[in-house]
């Protein structure tokens, strides 16, 4: 990484050297719970990064400081060092990243707890971020129960996580489960549920009984040229209601207010979209909320069948934005 063409103050900016790179965050968030000394090799196995990137990212945080080295050669070891002036800081910083993720958790199981009737499992299923872009993908919320129940259930669940999202800044997706839907689980949703955490009762694929699972094959309408194109259209205008939202906040108001009308008289089919637009429009920060609206997540793909601003623009608007759509796009909406 090429250094940036206007240095920063030695004496006010040491953490744009310290924490400047994910490599160094990430180290450093290791160390951070520990006191005794701890060699490269395994920092690189406990933040599944290239050993040899790590030994130069510890070269250049020795560098600055913060961390002391021990040892020689292979037996060469790390730690913090205790005697720098930000280490106190530094360790609360990532003491309080922990606590936010445990708090969490935490209200997720006590809204489960909440529940009626009492689910048999609640888990969590967290995305892996790669790149910013990926921190808005939401967290999702596994809730196992009754077929006759699920509907019930994910309403109040929604209603309970809303306030989660609120107080800790972060987009819950909750999805309800039956045995019936474990019993036909699609591989990729069969690998996410073997990394969810549990939160409430047993892990979900505990009650998976391994000789009665069915072979679970894609349905061939589920993929198909059309859809795409649908949603090719919708991401085009939520480019431009995002951009308008952005010189007019006030429409995030106004939609919440026209929401919670259509909520009202709305089908139960396209009653949770609409909820879910609801509680979005309440717990996103504005630029979270435009972002959101061109995310390429699963999430956003599926809610843009149902965006709650598309009268912000006109006719005529919305025909001049889709012409600039490839032909296939050009359908009448």
């Amino acid at each position: 990484m090429r250094p940036t063409t206007n240095a920063e103050s030695a004496l006010r900016a040491p953490l744009s050297q310290i924490l400047g790179r994910e490599t160094h965050v990430r180290l450093l968030r290791v160390l951070a719970f520990r006191d005794d000394p701890i060699s490269s090799a395994d920092l690189a196995r406990q933040t599944a990064l290239d050993p040899a990137g790590v030994r130069r990212a510890l070269d250049t945080l020795a560098q600055t400081g913060v961390i002391e080295l021990v040892g020689t050669g292979s037996s060469r070891q790390v730690r913090l060092r205790s005697a720098h002036p930000l280490m106190g800081t530094l360790r609360a910083l990532y003491l309080e990243e922990r606590r936010r993720a445990d708090a969490v958790v935490e209200a997720i199981r006590q809204a489960a707890e909440t529940l009626t009737p009492t689910p048999h499992s609640v888990w969590v299923n967290d995305p892996v971020a790669r790149t910013p872009a990926d921190l808005m993908e939401p967290i999702g919320v596994g809730v196992l129960t009754g077929s006759k129940t699920a509907a019930q259930t994910l309403e109040h669940l929604e209603l309970a996580l809303a306030d989660i999202e609120l107080a800790y800044d972060v987009t819950l997706e909750p999805r309800v489960w039956t045995r019936a839907d474990l019993a036909a689980i699609a591989p990729d949703d069969r690998a996410a549920l073997q990394r969810a955490v549990p939160v409430f009762g047993a892990p979900p694929l505990s009650f998976v009984d391994p000789p009665t699972l069915t072979t679970w094959r894609s349905p061939a309408h589920q993929i198909t040229p059309s859809h795409a194109d649908l949603d090719a259209r919708s991401r085009i205008l939520a480019a431009a209601i995002a951009k308008k939202l952005a010189h007019d906040p006030d429409l995030v108001r106004q939609a919440r207010a026209a929401l919670a009308r259509q909520i009202e008289n709305a089908a139960p089919g396209n009653a949770h979209a609409l909820r879910e637009w609801h509680q979005l429009l309440r717990t996103l920060s504005p630029t979270k909320l435009r972002l959101f609206l061109v995310d390429p997540g699963p999430r956003a793909t599926r809610l843009r069948q149902s965006l709650p601003f598309v009268d912000v623009l006109t006719p005529e608007e919305r025909d001049a934005i889709l012409a600039t759509a490839p032909h296939r796009q050009r359908t009448q909406l």
